[in-house]
């Protein structure tokens, strides 16, 4: 399954297939059809990043001024007991 980012400014974009017309609204919309994706690409949208952004606060060195996902930093290796 592709996430798919429609264009600046787009809120929605229609695929013809062959019973007609599909019809994605939105900004960002899934679809598991590489057809539909062809398609879309070639009209503006792209892909979207599948790492995503990660939500979580972590853990700030003082030593060493670093955040990390971890309670040992890796940079230094000092343990920062307490989540930023």
């Amino acid at each position: 399954m592709a996430r798919i980012i429609a264009p600046d400014g787009c809120t929605g974009i229609d695929v013809r297939t062959e019973l007609g017309k599909t019809t994605y609204n939105g900004r960002m919309f899934d679809t598991d059809n590489a057809r539909h994706v062809r398609m879309l690409k070639a009209q503006g949208a792209f892909v979207g990043s599948t790492g995503g952004i990660p939500k979580a606060a972590g853990y700030w060195c003082g030593d060493c001024s670093r955040t990390s996902f971890f309670v040992r930093c890796g940079k230094c290796g000092r343990h920062n007991p307490r989540e930023t």
